[in-house]
């Protein structure tokens, strides 16, 4: 059986097409940039040691409000982020919960990882606030050490 070279071409180019849409539509979101901006005011909160002063909070700039248990895992990873971590956002739900029941609340995923831990906060934008709920979070894989 032998690869015919016209289909590789039109795979390839598929491939290329669908990457420059989903590039364009991340551009086209200015919340990625707000949701990024939130994932830092939290690893900053945990690298100061000042995440107990989340809990309940009104105060996080574009969130509604921080519930009472992401500030506890936010300093259980203090640790790993001191080595460094990564901050990951998309818009719509994570891509581990694809197949399940979506929750139409989710418009945007946040992940921050450091080398021995993440956590992943769905997160869901209320135009009328204009800000963000912290709709639910999971563990996520951690960094991948560099080789």
């Amino acid at each position: 059986m032998h690869n015919h070279p016209m289909k590789a071409r039109t795979h390839s180019l598929v491939l290329l097409i669908l990457t420059h849409a989903a590039l364009l539509l991340a551009a086209d979101d200015p919340h990625l940039e707000r949701v990024r901006k939130i994932g830092e005011f939290f690893c900053q909160s945990s690298l100061n040691g000042t995440t107990d002063k989340l809990k309940g909070s009104r105060e996080v700039p574009d969130v509604v409000v921080v519930g009472q248990r992401i500030p506890d895992l936010l300093a259980k990873m203090r640790p790993g982020l001191i080595k460094g971590y990564k901050i990951e956002v998309q818009r719509g739900e994570p891509a581990a919960f694809v197949g399940q029941e979506p929750d139409s609340r989710v418009t945007h995923t946040l992940i921050i990882r450091c080398e021995d831990d993440a956590i992943l906060l769905r997160m869901g934008y209320d135009s009328y606030r204009d800000r963000f709920h912290l709709v639910g979070y999971t563990g996520a894989e951690p960094l991948k050490p560099a080789k």
